[in-house]
């Protein structure tokens, strides 16, 4: 997907969120469905 090439609205339509972001609960939904937002380091 060229994400680059979209409109900003087709984005947001696509990934279901809004200009706003997301709501508590979207929020809340989406770490259960996706996991937290971190990264993991690697060991060295």
């Amino acid at each position: 997907m060229e994400w680059h090439r979209l409109e900003r609205e087709e984005i947001f339509a696509r990934l279901n969120f809004s200009p706003e972001g997301l709501t508590s609960s979207e929020a809340i939904d989406r770490v259960r469905l996706y996991g937290p937002n971190a990264i993991k380091v690697a060991n060295q």
